[in-house]
């Protein structure tokens, strides 16, 4: 269709303000008001005419609004409201093609503790000539706990739930580049990212999924023990919990005989290009939004059990090379701010549930004597001295002058039992 050539739209927080053009050809612009945290909005066509559909939060609500070509508003609708001690945590709109419709995934979360409590996933049918325009058509809830099973995405979708984000979706075209570049990585028997064209192995695709991936070798071909890897590495780690990280795709290595007891497998998790970052555009179909409109993300989560006692330095970069620290130590314990975010002062204070405090080595954003600053991006990275002891639940207070103002976040988590 012509008009889909030329209309955009363009969503920004802080103030929220939804800006279209249309086929009238000039921008037509609504703000709202303060309460609203943040917005996202999908262009969409019905009977050759296009729509925008627009989702609203604010503290204790999600609503899905929907505008015709003069950006005249034709429905509203209420996704989920909440009491307290609730709040809506991170939310998005996603248009599912084979539905035609579009979908709200958010976390409820508790507003007293910061707790990701529950995910939730409403679908809406769009049919403006209805006398219901926004109609529900299905909903489930699950209940947020601890990473475990067997399921990669499931898995990773529960880790990053416990850190308050949403979990991200399989794309399964991904998977061929990885599967390429992870024997790549097996036919030399080296574990990069880079592939070299003169070596076995090499392809084109596999030498783009392996720039854009998290790899790891290991002695079993367990993606799970390659989750495992990359969440205890702290650099490997953000890019899994990036709240741009949408949709993923992986592989898993033949065996290479290592001895007489192990076989060698390299695995490959593509964490770059199912990114989205577009807060405008002219397509149809697409979620436009401000992925960097984030609450700050904590890992382990608020109240995560299970945590592993302890962080074995299997990160390249090494993140204490510089600080002059020695391994084994406690389980990274990091909080990533908005990339927008300005922090400095940073500190964290570790006690465990008998009073003790635990000391350690700290990093914090873009420091000077940082070689791995753009590795490190604005997170603060704390990692203690000594493993922590099985069992046990440890406090984090992480304080900081956020842009310009005080800051401070205090959550707990427990460590694995010793089986």
């Amino acid at each position: 269709m012509l008009f889909a050539l030329a209309l955009w739209v363009s969503v920004s927080t802080n103030p929220a303000v939804l800006s279209y053009y249309g086929t009238a050809g000039v921008t037509e612009t609504i703000s709202y008001d303060d309460r609203v945290t943040d917005i996202q909005a999908i262009r969409i066509s019905r009977n050759d005419e296009p729509y925008v559909v627009v989702l609203l939060k604010t503290k204790r609500k999600l609503r899905l609004k929907l505008y015709d070509d003069d950006l005249t508003l034709l429905a509203t609708r209420t996704v989920r409201a909440v009491q307290e001690p609730y709040r809506i945590g991170a939310a998005r709109i996603e248009y599912l093609k084979n539905a035609k419709a579009v979908q709200v995934r958010f976390i409820r979360m508790n507003d007293t503790t910061d707790e990701p409590v529950t995910y939730l996933r409403k679908r809406f049918s769009i049919k403006p000539d209805r006398s219901q325009p926004i109609a529900q058509l299905r909903s489930t809830t699950t209940v947020i706990s601890e990473p475990t099973g067997s399921d990669v995405l499931d898995y990773l979708g529960a880790a990053r739930l416990s850190a308050g984000m949403l979990p991200v979706k399989r794309n399964t075209s991904l998977d061929y580049g990885c599967a390429l570049h992870a024997e790549y990585m097996r036919l030399n028997d080296e574990m990069t990212h880079d592939e070299d064209a003169s070596k076995p192995g090499y392809t084109e695709e596999g030498a783009a999924a392996g720039v854009q991936s998290v790899i790891t070798y290991q002695f079993d071909n367990s993606m799970i023990s390659a989750l495992d890897l990359w969440l205890e590495a702290p650099y490997h780690r953000f890019s899994l919990l990036y709240p741009e990280f949408t949709s993923t795709g992986w592989a898993m290595s033949d065996a290479l005989y290592y001895n007489e007891y192990y076989n060698k497998y390299f695995a490959c998790l593509n964490s770059i290009a199912g990114t989205e970052f577009d807060s405008s555009g002219y397509d149809k179909n697409v979620t436009y939004w401000d992925y960097d409109n984030h609450e700050p993300i904590p890992y382990p989560g608020v109240n995560q059990l299970n945590v592993p006692i302890l962080f074995h330095g299997n990160e390249e970069p090494d993140p204490l090379e510089a600080l002059g620290g020695t391994y084994p130590t406690g389980y990274a314990v990091s909080l990533i701010f908005p990339v927008g975010n300005t922090i400095t002062d940073a500190n964290v204070t570790l006690v465990d549930e008998n009073g003790n405090n635990h000391p350690g080595y700290l990093r914090t954003p873009y420091e000077e004597d940082d070689p791995n600053a753009s590795y490190q991006g604005n997170a603060v990275l704390f990692m203690a001295e000594d493993p922590f002891d099985y069992g046990t639940t440890y406090t984090a207070t992480v304080t900081a002058t956020r842009d310009g103002e005080a800051y401070e976040k205090t959550w707990s988590f427990r460590t694995t039992s010793d089986t």
